[in-house]
């Protein structure tokens, strides 16, 4: 092939590979976002839209029943988690920060695979006061939840559809940002 047939085909996959970029970058939310709202602006993926599933569990703090159930009409974010998790360390500032700013949207833990002492100890620790689930086997979390590494978090909205999840720690700004697309 010659030189200047080289040159051309280059020069043809650089205008692809450019207008790859403009075009993910639109969708990515570097267009009109108004009038795309499902796309992703930030923060975690919310395009999910899986019904959230039946999930029931004792409380951490005095074994009364907590249920998902009964915030259904209200945004809710599911955050698993457990003592012995340094990520779930990490985030743990974050979540405590969120919690006290956004009272409009339902904070649950699920305390995974720990025991009940270990995880009260975390809590106050970490200056929690959101209801979490005692789930020292794994069932609501693995089995239900479908977590398969802490920290996990799941965004439901008020329909109690699943919209997206991060595993791995959040961000405040991640947690604030799903609470306004929620």
């Amino acid at each position: 092939m010659g030189s200047a047939r080289w040159k051309f085909v280059l020069s043809g996959l650089v205008g692809v590979v450019v207008l790859t970029g403009v075009v993910v970058g639109l969708v990515r939310g570097g267009g009109d976002s108004d009038s795309t709202p499902n796309l992703v602006q930030g923060g975690p993926s919310l395009d999910g839209t899986t019904p959230a599933p039946t999930v029931a569990g004792p409380a951490l703090a005095n074994g009364t029943t907590i249920d998902l159930a009964n915030y259904r009409g209200k945004k809710v974010i599911v955050n698993a988690w457990a003592s012995w998790c340094g990520p779930c360390r990490e985030e743990a500032p974050d979540i405590k920060r969120f919690t006290q700013d956004r009272t409009d949207v339902v904070f649950l833990g699920v305390n995974l695979n720990d025991e009940r002492a270990n995880a009260r100890a975390f809590n106050t620790e970490a200056g929690w006061t959101h209801p979490s689930i005692h789930d020292p086997n794994g069932r609501v979390g693995f089995d239900i939840l479908k977590v398969t590494q802490l920290p996990a978090t799941i965004y439901i909205d008020a329909n109690g559809i699943i919209r997206g999840r991060t595993q791995g720690p959040v961000t405040y700004d991640d947690l604030v940002s799903v609470a306004d697309r929620l």
